[in-house]
């Protein structure tokens, strides 16, 4: 910045650069929001009935696992590792 013009021509300046910088951070603030607000919007989204059963069915193997690692602890006998 040249320091042969006038304050008010420097000041002037810098309130137009800050003011471009603010418009570009509040513009990118807004475009987050706006994401955020449409993911929420996504994660509401009902599942539907086949998805339901197939999460249904990926359970059932995954409970019965756990609960066969999980049926020494209960008799007592800790294995090591």
């Amino acid at each position: 910045m040249p320091w042969n013009k006038p304050a008010i021509a420097r000041f002037l300046t810098v309130v137009v650069f800050a003011g471009v910088v603010a418009g570009l951070l509040s513009n990118s603030h807004s475009d987050l929001a706006t994401e955020m607000s449409r993911a929420q919007a996504g994660q509401a989204t009902p599942a539907s009935v086949k998805e339901r059963h197939l999460l249904r069915d990926e359970h059932d193997p995954i409970a019965d696992m756990v609960e066969s690692q999980l049926a020494p602890t209960r008799d007592g006998s800790h294995s090591k590792r």
